[in-house]
């Protein structure tokens, strides 16, 4: 054999080799025969015109939510609204969460009730209360009632007028007409005519 004709021969081999070499497409990209490369964490090969892929699963991205990291599929409480890590990204429900309740002087209110503090009006508003801020005017307790600046106190003497001024109750005896009237039972002075 000449070295021509061994040429020859060689060159037909390899255009031989090369015809059998069949080249594969892989979510449209194509590859040679015998090239290695990833889909995501997978390995794949292109073999004879067919993509080989290893089928491991692959880790999903976990989520940061408020400073806190959570692993894809953990569930977890954002106030009153469920939430999950999904991927990477993190999916909560929108339910408006009720609001607190107060406490004001040892008595509950609900959020969103008004009520009074002496002349001031108060409300509840999600767990703190808000109230106006008058200058109220002093009040006298007597007997376990409240009376109002200059209101009339009653009195158990019926011979005795008694009123709240400062926020003190101020007694002094009733000074009864001068006449012979009829003096009706538990009055102190007589109906004069």
């Amino acid at each position: 054999m000449t070295p021509i004709q061994s040429i020859f021969i060689l060159a037909s081999l390899c255009v031989l080799a090369t015809a059998y070499e069949k080249p594969c497409t892989y979510k449209g990209k194509t590859y040679k025969d015998g090239q290695t490369f990833k889909d995501d964490c997978n390995d794949c090969k292109c073999d004879d015109g067919n993509a080989v892929c290893t089928r491991k699963g692959c880790p999903k991205d976990p989520c940061t939510y408020k400073g806190k990291i959570y692993n894809h599929g953990q569930k977890y409480k954002d106030d009153c609204n469920d939430c999950e890590c999904d991927d990477g990204k993190v999916e909560c429900s929108k339910r408006e969460c009720p609001k607190d309740p107060c406490i004001y002087e040892g008595k509950p209110y609900k959020h969103g009730q008004k009520f009074k503090d002496d002349c001031n009006d108060c409300e509840c508003d999600d767990g703190k209360v808000e109230c106006s801020k008058r200058v109220c005017p002093k009040r006298c307790s007597h007997n376990g009632e409240y009376y109002d600046e200059g209101d009339d106190v009653k009195s158990k003497e019926p011979c005795t007028r008694c009123f709240c001024k400062n926020g003190s109750v101020f007694c002094s005896p009733v000074v009864c007409p001068p006449c012979k009237g009829f003096k009706p039972p538990g009055a102190c002075c007589p109906i004069c005519d």
